[in-house]
């Protein structure tokens, strides 16, 4: 019997199969652009384009005023809120040794504090900002409130935030 020898398929140069990928993954690429290209220039069907009604000068007058009156309510409100405020903050005993002055923005109330708020214990001043919030979300009705406490310069030494209410230690 006579033997076979096996043969071996050619080794393939690795420079070469690299060279043939990179042929077909740009013609791969090529191909795929000029199916965007095509796809974009087929033109969808028309459709009716809507009229936009013009508003007439009485009209954005009218809405004018209006914007301007819901603007002075919301700011009456706010005062309201900080009288409320201020009284029940004189009554507990808070004085401006403590609080400089609030200011009122919608639900958000933001205490300016003393420098002599920096100088107490922090668990002090953390007593006092729980206080504060359960103060102001009483004078704005038991509503979900926000509140900043800020210092002389406006940096923001406490609040009430997502973990509640907080004060820098």
């Amino acid at each position: 019997m006579e033997r076979q020898e096996k043969t071996k398929a050619p080794a393939i140069n690795p420079l070469l199969a690299g060279f043939i990928c990179v042929v077909i993954v740009g013609f791969l690429s090529l191909l795929c652009v000029a199916l965007v290209i095509q796809a974009r220039t087929i033109e969808p069907a028309a459709e009716p384009v809507a009229k936009v009604p013009q508003q007439t000068d009485d009209e954005i007058a009218a809405e004018t005023e209006k914007s301007r009156l819901k603007a002075i309510t919301s700011e009456a409100r706010d005062a309201e809120n900080l009288e409320k405020l201020l009284t029940i903050l004189h009554k507990g005993g808070i004085t401006k040794a403590t609080v400089d002055s609030v200011s009122i923005s919608g639900p958000t109330a933001t205490f300016r504090v003393s420098n002599s708020w920096h100088a107490r214990h922090y668990q002090v001043r953390y007593q006092a900002a729980q206080n504060l919030y359960a103060i102001w979300q009483s004078a704005f009705g038991n509503e979900a409130v926000a509140m900043e406490i800020t210092d002389r310069n406006g940096n923001e030494v406490g609040g009430f935030g997502f973990t509640g209410v907080w004060v820098q230690k």
